[in-house]
């Protein structure tokens, strides 16, 4: 059976274009903005948070839903996933050496977020982030939130931090064992026989073994 398993965000953060040296790691907000353009970053642990799925079999994410918190309201907004093992950290980078620690060539747009409301968790199906089976993916996964909507949003940090919900299974079970042709109680048996040798093929027979009481 699937499991469901939810991450907790292992760093996040945001970078500001006008304010390009800065780094904001302690900031207990998460802005994504258009003009000026302000990021987020959240990377989630994956690898690690799934060791109790069965190692001998072939694991895959069946189902992701990236959570976030927003304080404010504001416009749409774009997800994008960046699968492997780059490093970078919450305390350290900022706008202007955002290329250096994060491959931009490596961004995968996974989900688009519109409109969101203050104070409403917001749930966005990042799926498409988790195309193949969990063997190709790395011990973590970068989103990054950007938009071009001069309406940013913030998200909150800290104890309202972004969470990541992936429903993970094996392919055996996309098997759905089909239902028996038989349906018995304790009183009758129907047993339904088509028979093909009528001159109308259609015709059949039905056959009750009937158990009175």
């Amino acid at each position: 059976m699937p499991e469901i398993v939810t991450i907790q965000s292992r760093q996040e953060t945001y970078i500001d274009s006008s304010d390009s040296d800065e780094n904001f790691g302690t900031s207990n907000r998460l802005r994504v903005d258009g003009s000026p353009r302000r990021w987020t970053l959240i990377e989630f642990p994956i690898n690690n948070s799934i060791q109790r799925q069965s190692q001998t079999v072939n694991l895959r994410v069946q189902e992701a839903k990236l959570q976030l918190y927003p304080t404010d309201s504001g416009g749409s907004s774009t997800v994008y996933a960046v699968p492997s093992s780059i490093q970078w950290s919450e305390t350290s980078v900022t706008w202007n050496n955002f290329a250096d620690v994060l491959d931009a060539s490596e961004e995968v747009e996974v989900a688009s977020i519109g409109w969101v409301n203050s104070y409403q968790w917001k749930e966005v199906d990042v799926s498409s982030a988790f195309a193949s089976s969990l063997t190709d993916i790395s011990d973590t996964i970068t989103f990054v939130i950007k938009s071009r909507s001069t309406n940013g949003v913030s998200y909150r940090a800290g104890p309202f931090s972004p969470k990541l919900e992936l429903t993970v299974g094996s392919d055996d079970d996309d098997f759905i064992e089909p239902p028996s042709p038989m349906v018995r109680d304790s009183n009758v048996l129907n047993l339904l026989t088509c028979s093909f040798e009528f001159t109308n093929p259609l015709f059949c027979i039905i056959a009750h073994d009937y158990n009175p009481r």
